[in-house]
């Protein structure tokens, strides 16, 4: 999408994850620090909604490892619960 040199919002929808390795949240900061890089940024923001404890837990373990890189917004039963702002 940052090829497309356009403005983005991103939404994801985490009803159907399952397991989450520990080690997928370090490779997710990394990759977030690596787009923080980048002299433009497209994305404007994510909207996050999460069903279960350990998705959310696992976003608070890669938000305080790394900000984002656009306002993260988090929702639980269509309910806003959480920012994260970069």
């Amino acid at each position: 999408l940052y090829n497309n040199k356009q403005n983005f919002t991103f939404e994801f929808d985490t009803k159907d994850v399952g397991w989450i390795p520990l080690k997928y949240s370090i490779k997710m900061a990394l990759f977030i620090k690596n787009l923080k890089k980048r002299e433009i940024q497209y994305l404007e923001k994510s909207i996050i909604h999460v069903y279960s404890n350990t998705v959310y837990n696992l976003l608070n373990f890669i938000f305080i490892m790394s900000k984002p890189v656009a306002l993260v917004e988090i929702y639980r039963n269509n309910e806003l619960v959480k920012t994260f702002l970069p």
